[in-house]
């Protein structure tokens, strides 16, 4: 594990840039990965209460979908 952190220092010295820019990418999947799960979720369940509760018809499908696309082509591009 040493000698990782030894790897690990070496590239944070010469290329402090990239490693930062990399850090803050990865930062952006994992807050749109998890922002995806939970718009997902909640649209699979508010979906399904419109459904059961007989009013599907004016469920607004149009806007969370488009977001839950938009969260998952992000997250898609900053990998």
């Amino acid at each position: 594990m040493r000698a990782l952190w030894v790897i690990f220092g070496l590239i944070l010295r010469d290329q402090r840039s990239a490693m930062l820019r990399g850090a803050a990418l990865s930062l952006v999947v994992l807050v749109m990965g998890v922002a995806l799960l939970g718009l997902s979720g909640w649209f699979i369940t508010a979906a399904a209460a419109a459904g059961i509760a007989g009013v599907g018809a004016v469920f607004d499908v149009f806007r969370p979908s488009a977001m839950v696309r938009f969260l998952a082509l992000g997250r898609a591009a900053a990998r």
